[in-house]
């Protein structure tokens, strides 16, 4: 199998280049096991289990175990939900041009009024979620609310310090 990679800039510039093949390629194929990886990235096995390891602890790519025929169990790896936060999307491109278009055509207000709107849209959505919470529970269903958008969102509790 021959994959082209058209360009790994596009993905999360922490990862090194092995880690974005493997991420690129796994968002191409869907599944793929460890020898046909290997084989595609030409390195060893040991080489791309060490990066799938790696990427598995950060969330981003999990094994699943399949039994085919007889023997021992062979893996398959796919991405993760959390692993589309490392594909880059183009929407900002798209909103900055099309607040750009609206602003030239109809003027700095018509803009405010899309922002104003687009707000409060989202404020009865997040009120309709969190309304009937305690504050803890409110504030972990934003958080999973926003990371269901797309963001990297968590909720913790810190310590307070002095005793207060």
């Amino acid at each position: 199998m021959s994959i082209k990679i058209k360009n790994l800039d596009n993905i999360a510039d922490e990862f090194s280049e092995p880690k974005k093949k493997l991420l690129y390629y796994l968002k191409i194929m869907q599944q793929a096991g460890l020898e046909e990886l290997a084989n595609i990235m030409k390195m060893s096995r040991m080489g791309v289990h060490k990066h799938l390891a790696l990427l598995q602890k950060r969330g981003l790519v999990e094994g699943i175990e399949t039994r085919e025929r007889v023997g021992r169990p062979r893996m398959i790896y796919q991405l993760t939900s959390q692993s589309k936060t490392v594909f880059p999307k183009s929407y900002s491109a798209i909103a900055t041009h099309a607040f750009d278009f609206i602003e030239k055509n109809m003027g700095k207000e018509a803009v405010e009024k899309v922002l104003r709107e687009r707000q409060s849209e989202l404020f009865d959505l997040y009120y309709r979620r969190i309304k009937d919470l305690d504050f803890d529970k409110g504030v972990k269903e934003l958080a999973r609310i926003r990371d269901e958008e797309g963001y990297m969102a968590e909720s913790k509790r810190e310590s307070r310090r002095g005793g207060k």
